[in-house]
Order: structure tokens, then C-alpha cells, then sequence
């Protein structure tokens, strides 16, 4: 039989180190039985000579305390004539009379193991060491029988591994029941007293745990029992986790390739595969020797079949048949037989494809997500079959059936079906999803939908953390007339690969927006054009989504639109001239100058080159500068110029005056008297 672990990454192969580990010799187990014809290696899954006691989540507990009847342990093999441990201690459960010599209340008791885990483990071997202690086992009545649970509370319900009887003699002896029967039988000759025996017996089986105790029978009398050197071991054979085309999938003739999936790496072993119809009609090159030239996979954990060369006829079933020992682990442990008839078989149909998936598939989505939805290549309605939401580990989370789940489906007739799985998805999880091939069929072709494999087709992992942390800031102190078609802001702290989303608003206007991509934690926004918003204050508001659709909050900033610059202003010269005496203290004087201006002035000359300049605060509307020294400027037409720049940069026109300097003094000249 093939146990699947569906989605499984990795086979947990050992349990958690004990505080007490010996590995004992393999060789004196004796292995009594297998499903492969060879003995293959077995693995040590626990082990215990009770050396330490008290861990309550490893040795042994007590059960069925009134007060009268007590299943407990002992920390030393100090009692009389007791041989055969292994070190100098045994776990040792009994039943303790009360003072009338017995308990008629609670006459049986448990003393348990722990849960032990042996999940993928196969042809468990149970090995324990036992001892009747000292007491009367006098009637046939009276018992041991060592028990255990197969993925289940031993409390509970149990099977018995060994029983052991009493003879029914006032000797006290008691014998292994062999067979079971509840009673000791002329060739059962196996005595268990203070010389401890050695008992190991198989299990076959595919639990994930198993769980030991033993049970004690005895209505009369004080007794011990003594127990000691418990191993637990298995055969770890490589095991199938996924088949694809999966056993009942609907496909596509085109089908190219068989892949069989398992939990550890594998080698080529031996046998043919074979491809035959389902009534066992073999089909044209559908034979595959392991190791041919149609297999890939040796030494990994995929082996590939190449069916290309087979043609596969719509509205035929199909069957692959995998013979036991076709691949073998490193430890040679052999892999079983697949049965193509009840464990591998598919259909050939012209189908429906499915194109697109939301959430979209080896993506992150939202946690919030409360549906799932397909995409066709055609319209569709409903068929039979389910959709099937998985953990990665295969654990089911949600299945919809199309037939009585109906109203979970919407959108039939169209080529887009919607799911409602509710909330169910949780931060951190890798999910897939699973559709039964014809659980829709096309309105058009009246075709199947193909089966769709999610741990292949459709996976997607759940994300609750929004983006977070985040700020931004407006890259310019203020916006004016020269930089209002090319602003920018910068984030610090942003998730790369989110999705920003921006708006700066005015009191009026329609918004600009604008949206992309994070490359970069402090990725600055450039270029922005906010020409068509009014003067005054704009309002910057960013979020981030996350790939998975989680959106943080929104980051702000502001910043000052003013694009009127200054104007009205006028300048006039002080002075009619600048002349010798008024050379280094020429003034100019301003009319309607904006206070809180930056004025900039420049003086040149006609008569050449040079130019003064100077530049300081607006004051008043009719600010004067004085002090102005024009003797480095040659003689002629001087020409002030001057302009006002607000805080916000904008630069209003230049106003102007003239001046005429002349610094020479008239020369040359002489006067007469006339008389």
C-alpha cells in the first residue's frame, strides 16, 4: 500500500535526542517479518534502560491511583534475586495491597510510555526486556500483557504486543502466550521471573506514533513487575509523497511526462513500468525499463518518465504500474509496489485549461483574501468534484464541493468562477489548491476542466504584516513658478518591491497621482508635475501595499505652492548725478518692494565694462541702499537694475533706472579780464 504525504519538503527522519541514548546492536534484534524480500536497515527510534528517571514526557507514569492501588517506579534493582537488567535500574509498576490483602476496586492498572514518533517508519520492531517481580502468580487469571496504541491514546484502546500468563500453579511462574490465546499452552515454555527475559516482536505498520505500556492482572496479592531496555525501531523505505498526473486526474492527450515524487533521495533499482489502458490492454511504447533512456531522476528525489513517444487517446483511462524495488534509498531500502489499478490511474480528455489564478500562483496574498478564483479559456458550469485548499504539508484547510457547496461557487456561464473559502488563510503559511479534473465543464465543448495539481499549478503563501515604518518628505522647501512641473519626495524605511501609491492635493482641484514600484528603501519620486493645483498648501499622502495586497498606512507630508513672484516694484537713483563728490555714496531708493524679499541689484556702465552688485533683505516697501561705491565703473550711463525673489524662489522683474556719472572736473578753460 502507498502512504502519501501530499506537499511534504522534507521527511522528518529522527526524533528528539533523548537524554539517555545508547544505539544498540542491530544484530540481536530479531526480525520477524517484512513486506520486501530482502531485511533492509533498521533505524534505532528509541531507546531506554531507564537509567534517569522522572521525565514525565519520556519514561514511564503512573495510572489508577484510589488511594489503595498504586503503578509507579523504582530507582534501583536492590530487590531480591532480580538479574538481567541493563545498568542499576529497571522501571518497575505494581499493584500494592491494602490492608485487607486486595483490591477488589481496582484490581487492573496502565503504567504507559510516552507518544512516541515514528512517522514514514515501516515493520516496526518493539525489543523490551521483563521480569515478574516478587508476588503470586498463582490462577491462569493472572497477567501481564505488554500493549501499545498505533496513532492513538493507549487509555483508550490498545492491542496486546506480548501476554504473559500465569500457570495456574502456586510457583507464581508466568509464561510468554505466544499465540495470544490468554492461556499458557503445552508448548509455550518461555518462564518469566526475576531472571529478566529479552522479548522482540514486529509490527507492520505506517502510523506516525505509537505509544507502549503494560498492563498488570492480578486480584490477589502484592506483585512487581520489572521492565527495562525499551527499543523502538523501524525501516525508514523511501515513500511516494506525490504522483503526478495524480491517481484520477483528468489530462490532456498532450501529456509528455509521468513524475513520481518521494521523501528522500533515491537511486534506480530494478523492473519495467509499465502504461496500460485500465483493462489492462498494453499500450504501444508504454513499457519503461527503470534506468532507461526514457528515465531521468537517478540520485535525486523526482524520478521523470518520458511518455512522448506514447499517444494517449481521449476518453481512455489509463494505469501506471510500478513494481516494488523499481528505486532504492541510499541505504538500499527498497521502494514499494504503486498498483496502478487503486493507486495510479488517469484519464486522456480533450479538456478546458485553466489560464490564470487569483491569488496568483508562487505569490504572496493577503491574509484578508476570503475567496479564490479561476480563470478559463472558455465559459464554464458546474461538473462534479472539489476544490480543495491545502497547507504546504498537506493538512486540508477548506473543501468546496461544486454540488453541495454550490453557493460557494459564483460565476458560472462565465469563464471566471469565484470560491468562497471564508477566513481561513493564516500570516506565515504557504498554501496550494487542489481541483478535481471535470468540477467544471465548458458551456462551448462540453469538455472537462484538467485536474490541477496545486502543489505544481497553484500555490501562494498568506501575508497579515502590512507594510510599516515608513515616512516621506517633500524634496524642495517650497514650490514655485520654476519647479512646480518637477517636484519630488523621498521615502525613508519603504518595503522594497511594494506598490506606492501617491496623492498631493490643494483645497480645490483634482488630485495628482501618481503609482509604482519600490526599488530601493529611500527611492525618491521625481518629475512631478503639480502645475494644475492652486498656490497654497499641498498635501502629501503615500501608502505602500505589499505584494500579498496588505496595505500600510498612509505617510504625509506638506509643503508651500507659491508661483506669483514679486511686482509693482519700482527703483529710482538718489542722485541727479554721480559726480566726484557723490562717487562713493550713491543710494537708490525702492517704491512697492515686498518685505521679507531677497533684492538683488546690479550697476553697470556705458562707457564699459564692470559691474557692481549687492544684495540683502527687504525691509520696508521703500527701503533705501545706500552706500554704494561706483568709482571702479567708467564715466557714462549707469544702469541699476534690480530685482525682488520671494522665500519661495519666484523672481519678479528687474526695475531699472539711470544715472549719468561724471567725475571729471571741467579743465583747460582760461578767463580775460575785458578792460
Amino acid at each position: 500500500m502507498m502512504k502519501k504525504y501530499p506537499g511534504m519538503l522534507a521527511i522528518i527522519k529522527s526524533i528528539r535526542p533523548l537524554a539517555v541514548m545508547r544505539l544498540v546492536a542491530l544484530s540481536a534484534f530479531v526480525f520477524l517479518g517484512s513486506q520486501q524480500a530482502q531485511a533492509q536497515t533498521q533505524e534505532v527510534l528509541f531507546y531506554d534502560d531507564y537509567e534517569t528517571l522522572g521525565d514525565d514526557d519520556r519514561y514511564f507514569g503512573q495510572f489508577e491511583d484510589n488511594g489503595n492501588e498504586y503503578f509507579y517506579t523504582y530507582l534501583s534493582t536492590s530487590f531480591s534475586g532480580l538479574t538481567g537488567d541493563e545498568g542499576l535500574a529497571v522501571m518497575a509498576g505494581g499493584r500494592v495491597n491494602n490492608s485487607s490483602g486486595q483490591n477488589p476496586n481496582h484490581p487492573n492498572g496502565f503504567v504507559v510510555t510516552r507518544v512516541i514518533n515514528v512517522k514514514d517508519y515501516r515493520d516496526l520492531q518493539v525489543s523490551f526486556r521483563i521480569g515478574a517481580g516478587t508476588g503470586v502468580w498463582e490462577t491462569a487469571s493472572d497477567s501481564i500483557a505488554v500493549v501499545y496504541a498505533l496513532d492513538g491514546n493507549i487509555n483508550s484502546s490498545y492491542t496486546v504486543l506480548a501476554n504473559f500468563e500465569g500457570d495456574g500453579s502456586p510457583s507464581g511462574t508466568l509464561y510468554w502466550d505466544e499465540d495470544l490465546s490468554n492461556a499458557k499452552e503445552g508448548g509455550e515454555t518461555t518462564q518469566i521471573g526475576l531472571a529478566m527475559t529479552t522479548i522482540t516482536i514486529s509490527i507492520p505498520s505506517t502510523a506516525d506514533s505509537i505509544q507502549i505500556g503494560y498492563y498488570i492482572e492480578n486480584n490477589n496479592n502484592d506483585e512487581r513487575t520489572y521492565f527495562d531496555s525499551l527499543v523502538v525501531s523501524g525501516i525508514n523505505y523511501p515513500e511516494v509523497t506525490t504522483l503526478v498526473p495524480e491517481n484520477g486526474a483528468i489530462v490532456a492527450p498532450s501529456l509528455s511526462q509521468l513524475d513520481i515524487y518521494f521523501d528522500e533521495i533515491v537511486n534506480y533499482g530494478s523492473g519495467t513500468i509499465t502504461l496500460t489502458e485500465d483493462d489492462g490492454t498494453p499500450v504501444t511504447g508504454g513499457s519503461f525499463t527503470v534506468g532507461g533512456g526514457t528515465m531521468s531522476g537517478d540520485g535525486t528525489s523526482t524520478i521523470s518518465i518520458d511518455i512522448s513517444g506514447v499517444t494517449l487517446v481521449s476518453g481512455t483511462v489509463y494505469e501506471i504500474n510500478v513494481p516494488a524495488g523499481a528505486f532504492e534509498d541510499a541505504d538500499a531500502n527498497p521502494s514499494f509496489e504503486i498498483v496502478g489499478d487503486t493507486e495510479w490511474k488517469f484519464t486522456a480528455s480533450t479538456v478546458v485549461d485553466a489560464i490564470a489564478f487569483a491569488p496568483e500562483h508562487n505569490t504572496d496574498t493577503s491574509t484578508a483574501v476570503t475567496t479564490l478564483s479561476i480563470t478559463f479559456d472558455e465559459a464554464v458550469s458546474a461538473g462534479t468534484g472539489t476544490l480543495t485548499l491545502k497547507e504546504s504539508d498537506g493538512t486540508v484547510v477548506v473543501t468546496k464541493d461544486v454540488t453541495t457547496d454550490v453557493a460557494d461557487f459564483s460565476g458560472f456561464t462565465t469563464d471566471v468562477i469565484t470560491v468562497t473559502i471564508g477566513s481561513v488563510l493564516t500570516d506565515g503559511t504557504t498554501y496550494y489548491v487542489d481541483l478535481d479534473g471535470g468540477i467544471f465543464v465548458g458551456d462551448i465543448s462540453s469538455d472537462p476542466t484538467a485536474t490541477i495539481t496545486g502543489q505544481f499549478d497553484w500555490i501562494f503563501t498568506a501575508d497579515g504584516v502590512t507594510p510599516s515604518g515608513y515616512t516621506v518628505a517633500f524634496d524642495q522647501s517650497f514650490v514655485n513658478i520654476s519647479n512646480e512641473t518637477a517636484i519630488s519626495f523621498t521615502f525613508t524605511g519603504a518595503e522594497v518591491g511594494a506598490t506606492y501609491n501617491y496623492t498631493i492635493s490643494d483645497a480645490s482641484n483634482p488630485d495628482v497621482t501618481g503609482t509604482g514600484t519600490i526599488a530601493s528603501s529611500g527611492e525618491t519620486i521625481s518629475s512631478i508635475d503639480v502645475s494644475s493645483l492652486d498656490d497654497g498648501t499641498l498635501n502629501l499622502s503615500v501608502t505602500l501595499t505589499d505584494p500579498a495586497g496588505n496595505t500600510g498606512p498612509s505617510a504625509v507630508d506638506a509643503i508651500t505652492k507659491d508661483t506669483s513672484a514679486p511686482s509693482g516694484y519700482t527703483v529710482s537713483w538718489d542722485q541727479a548725478f554721480a559726480n566726484s563728490t557723490t562717487l562713493t555714496t550713491m543710494s537708490f531708493t525702492f517704491a512697492g518692494a515686498e518685505v521679507g524679499t531677497t533684492y538683488d541689484y546690479s550697476i553697470t556702465s556705458s562707457g564699459g565694462a564692470g559691474e557692481i552688485t549687492g544684495s540683502s533683505t527687504i525691509a520696508t516697501a521703500t527701503d533705501q541702499i545706500t552706500g554704494i561705491n561706483v568709482t571702479s565703473l567708467p564715466g557714462g550711463l549707469l544702469t541699476l537694475s534690480v530685482t525682488l525673489t520671494d522665500d519661495a524662489g519666484n523672481e519678479g522683474a528687474a526695475a531699472t533706472d539711470e544715472v549719468y556719472k561724471d567725475a571729471t572736473a571741467p579743465s583747460g578753460q582760461s578767463v580775460s579780464w575785458d578792460v
